[in-house]
């Protein structure tokens, strides 16, 4: 490659193109970017870029560069389009020449830290020509066998080059970016666009004061990408990047609402923004925020990479993927539990368009419901398209909305959408393809549905035609639905996204097969191994024989040493006594001390017991050596010599880890001793550098949340990095930190030692660990006291079940959806204070382990506990002494807790408003509930269904909807 780097350059024009595109970006002119970006590829496409520039004078290692950039765009000409790994690597080096050049024209050639980046990005370059020339040259059958390697390796290597580029890009000063357009005669021109600017960022600022929550800032979010990836029912859609992530981004134009209701309008998004926001499921798409422009209104979300149901179906009826039986049930099966937790909130969720279009697909192949916010607002839907009329797509719409319009939706109606979509599933077709809109309006109001096949699936085509009835009334709830899903479908089988192709299982077989001969010859290497083993183990018996043997024979010399030494002392004190007869003899100096001769044992022990400095695992296994020893087991002693080592060895690690933070530590108190100083002194500038001095050293103490949020980033993207800049994650300094809101949250594969964290002064820990799937640390010695907010903290920790007795929970007030599908969580509770806690919505819902003893538990002032139980079927704690006075809401509270039978007919219940669905599936429940006072509770629908055993149903006086 080097040798390709140094072919000569031609053209100048594309550098002060250049210069304009980059100062544009820094100006966020997007619309000006696009034309120079397409202006630029045309320009610099062949082999002439910079001769007659001066470039290549000033900075030589521009030419390799770009010529190693043009290399491998030629390389991956025309192959991009069919490997989507190599069009990633096109997309990211297509970024290399502007910036290149801009640097190249602009910048110092004795700048040492530009020369430093510019080899920087040399050096990826080739890197990444070496991985692209090797993987470009291999056959078909082989880049199928090694695709996820390569990938892999391009993935690195793309991930350098960004953060390269990145760092570059900051280079030039603005003082530079000044000069370049004073050169151009440009400069009034910059002043009137800064001007610009600054006006529009007070504006920002005035309506960001009235913002919610939700509002992102413009400025935060990277739009990389000129062109929509998708274009949906409110307007075209783009990848972007926000804090680190792709995103989706939503574009909803506002051009059409008349002037003197924009605002409102823009009023009524935000807050149904905020909404959807708020509604948080694994099979419903994340809502991260808005961004307000004028005349449109940008919805953030998170990027499904698999698309959409659609495209997916598309593809299987043309034989591209695989979409069996397995698969439809598991689809709709994720959908329904998306629609079952939308129709399941306190305030349902109608969705209004539910179709394939809006069913996206994750990386991991499931399934997640979308665009079911905006069908709350008449505004928001007086915004859709025609198509849509805000009661949704025709073929999917509901035939009473069809008829009567938008006061007769319901949740019903969704479930005839529902039902629509199972039939795109069972034959992958788009339902009344070929009529027209009025056509199939005509068709819906006479009764007729899409054809049904008879080779479908009998009880899937049963449901289907019962979810699609006529009646609204004959439709049954997602939570039937969820149950009927839940017993036709197979154990889901992990799928691919919808970017894969039939050829790919051929590959899986193939891959398959390879794997079973690697176990056939590692049984074969494993029997070796085990011969071997015995072998060793034959001579080890030798070995302690031929021991036992060598300790008969000492015990025999150390005999007759004592024999030798009995008789010498006898011949002593005999010499002793006739020499205390004989006349004394002068006095003599007493001769030099001789050093203690002492006979060496086989058996001595090379451990010395109780090591200073060690820790307990090390004088643990230093005890267990003694005892070994006392018991002469050498295997076990020669064992526990190995570990011991080891052991010794961590020690050793964990102490320098201390001294070196000990160091730094007493570093930062003598340079503080001389910043006082200093300042006593009034010399500043040697203040201001000592502070600096503190400032690097501190690096490891954390004084804000955007500190601490952006290092735990940097962690989970690059350990080793993050490493050497902050020192061990265990060892940081969070103390002065207040809010560990959105922490690791859906970081799955963080894992690490937080025991040691002092947390004494974090007031808030929202949806800190949410969707940590591996997280199980032990974080039991936490001192939370100072904790006022839990909510949604170990939301989806699969793996989650550390020990949380001693914690301090005196001052918690929000405990929603806490341990909220933490399958394996079970800890005992029974400790913790919750007399200030007023929310325990879906506290342990899903919470399939959890028996914990709750009894002692103060709830007097909760007042929404719905679905708090839903879905724990082992829990069966008695809480026949909670203080129910004050709770409003009990939806779903014991929903599927098949074990609970605790008596409740103590509770005050003369508050509370809603009781749907509240035992339901509880089929051991069977207690007395006469006595409740249930006077204000206007939902009682479904309370009992399925409890079997209860006998003594309510008869509340004035109660509404009941059963």
């Amino acid at each position: 490659m080097k040798s390709v780097l140094n072919t000569s350059l031609g053209s100048v024009t594309v550098i002060d193109l250049t210069h304009k595109i980059h100062l544009l970006v820094e100006m966020k002119f997007s619309s000006m970017l696009k034309t120079g970006k397409a202006v630029l590829k045309s320009t610099v496409k062949g082999a002439s870029l910079l001769a007659d520039s001066g470039i290549l004078d000033n900075i030589p290692i521009v030419s390799n560069i770009l010529s190693g950039a043009q290399l491998i765009n030629e390389v991956l000409e025309g192959k991009e389009s069919a490997d989507t790994a190599l069009g990633e690597v096109k997309q990211t080096v297509d970024l290399v020449s502007p910036i290149v050049v801009k640097i190249g024209q602009a910048a110092d050639a004795t700048d040492q830290g530009l020369n430093d980046n510019l080899k920087a990005v040399n050096d990826i370059l080739e890197e990444l020509w070496e991985h692209i020339d090797s993987y470009v040259k291999r056959a078909k059958f082989v880049k199928y066998a090694a695709g996820e390697s390569y990938s892999s390796e391009f993935e690195k290597d793309l991930k350098r080059l960004r953060k390269a580029l990145d760092t570059l890009s900051f280079t030039l000063t603005g003082e530079t970016l000044v000069t370049v357009m004073r050169t151009e005669g440009k400069v009034d021109n910059l002043a009137e666009q800064m001007q610009k600017l600054g006006a529009t960022k007070t504006v920002q600022q005035r309506r960001d004061s009235r913002l919610s929550s939700m509002e992102i800032d413009d400025r935060n979010v990277d739009w990389f990408e000129d062109e929509p990836f998708a274009q949906g029912s409110f307007g075209a859609v783009y990848r972007v990047k926000y804090e680190g992530k792709v995103c989706a981004a939503k574009m909803v134009s506002l051009r059409d609402v008349p002037k003197s209701q924009l605002e409102a309008t823009k009023k009524e998004y935000k807050k149904e923004v905020a909404l959807m926001g708020e509604l948080r499921s694994n099979n419903t798409v994340q809502i991260l925020g808005a961004i307000t422009r004028p005349t449109e209104l940008v919805i953030l979300m998170e990027y499904c990479e698999g698309g959409d149901l659609r495209g997916l179906l598309d593809k299987a009826r043309v034989g591209e993927v695989e979409f069996d039986h397995g698969a439809v049930c598991n689809m709709l099966l994720e959908i329904s539990y998306g629609m079952r937790y939308l129709h399941g909130r306190p305030s349902p969720v109608i969705h209004k368009d539910l179709k394939s279009n809006n069913i996206l697909i994750d990386r991991e192949g499931s399934g997640k419901v979308a665009d079911f916010g905006g069908s709350q607002s008449n505004n928001m839907s007086s915004s859709r398209s025609a198509k849509g009329s805000g009661v949704g797509t025709q073929g999917w719409t509901a035939p009473e909305v069809i008829d009567e319009g938008l006061s007769a939706l319901s949740l019903k109606a969704d479930v005839y959408s529902f039902a629509i979509v199972m039939w795109e599933c069972l034959t992958q077709k788009i339902p009344w393809d070929g009529k027209t809109d009025g056509q199939i309006i005509k068709a819906i109001i006479k009764e007729q549905r899409p054809p049904v096949d008879e080779s479908m699936n009998a009880e899937l085509k049963a449901l289907m035609e019962q979810c699609w009835s006529e009646d609204p009334k004959d439709r049954p709830h997602f939570d039937v639905i969820v149950k009927k899903l839940e017993a036709i479908a197979p154990p889901k089988v992990r799928r691919t996204s919808s970017t894969g192709s039939a050829s790919r299982q051929s590959e899986k077989d193939a891959q398959a097969a390879k794997e079973l001969e690697e176990l056939k010859a590692s049984a074969i290497r494993q029997s070796e191994k085990d011969a071997q083993a015995a072998r060793e183990l034959e001579e080890l018996k030798a070995k302690l024989a031929e021991s036992e043997r060598a300790r008969a024979v000492s015990r025999a010399k150390r005999g007759e040493l004592e024999r030798m030494n009995s008789a010498q002392k006898s011949d002593t004190e005999e010499e002793t006594s006739k020499k205390a007869d004989a006349p004394a003899p002068p006095t003599l100096p007493p001769p030099p001390p001789q050093p203690r001769q002492e006979v060496a044992s086989p058996l001595a022990s090379p451990v010395a017991q109780g090591s200073v400095g060690a820790s307990e695992e090390t004088v643990r296994l230093e005890k267990a050596y003694q005892d070994a020893k006392s018991k002469r087991d050498i295997p076990l002693m020669k064992e526990l010599k190995v570990q011991i080592e080891e052991s010794r060895k961590l020690d050793e690690v964990e102490a320098k880890k201390a001294a070196k933070k000990q160091g730094r530590k007493n570093e930062i108190a003598n340079l503080k001793e001389k910043l006082d100083g200093a300042i006593d002194r009034g010399d500043f500038d040697l203040a201001e550098k000592i502070q600096l001095q503190i400032s690097e050293l501190e690096i490891w103490k954390f004084t804000s949340n955007e500190k601490l949020k952006e290092a735990a980033e940097e962690w989970v993207e690059d350990k080793e990095k993050a490493n050497e800049k902050y020192g061990p994650i265990e060892d940081w300094d969070v103390s002065e930190v207040t809010s560990f809101d959105r922490l690791f949250c859906w970081k799955s594969e963080f894992n690490e030692d937080l025991s040691r964290w002092d947390v004494s002064n974090v007031t808030s820990m929202e949806n800190m660990f949410e969707s940590c799937n591996a997280f199980n640390s032990d974080i039991s010695t936490w001192d939370t006291s100072s904790c006022t907010n839990m909510c949604g903290m170990f939301s989806c920790c699969y793996a989650f079940n550390s020990d949380l007795s001693s914690w301090n929970t005196s001052n918690c007030t929000d405990m929603s959806c806490m341990f909220s599908s933490s399958r394996a969580f079970n800890s005992d509770l029974s400790t913790w204070n919750t007399s200030k806690c007023t929310n325990m919505y879906s506290m342990f819902e899903s919470c399939s382990a959890f028996n914990s003893d709750i009894s002692t538990w103060n709830t007097s002032k909760c007042t929404d506990m719905s679905f708090m139980f839903d879905g724990c079927s082992a829990f069966n704690s008695d809480l026949s002494t909670w203080n129910t006075s004050k709770c409003t809401n009990m939806s779903h509270m014991f929903c599927g807790c098949r074990a609970f039978n605790s008596d409740l007919s103590t509770w005050n219940t003369s508050n509370c408003t809603n009781m749907w669905k509240m035992f339901l599936d509880c089929s051991a429940f069977n207690s007395d509930l006469s006595t409740w006072n249930t006077s204000k509770c206007t939902n009682m629908k479904g309370m009992f269904n399925g409890a079997s055993k209860m006998t003594k149903k309510l008869k509340p006086k004035g109660a509404r909807g009941w059963f």
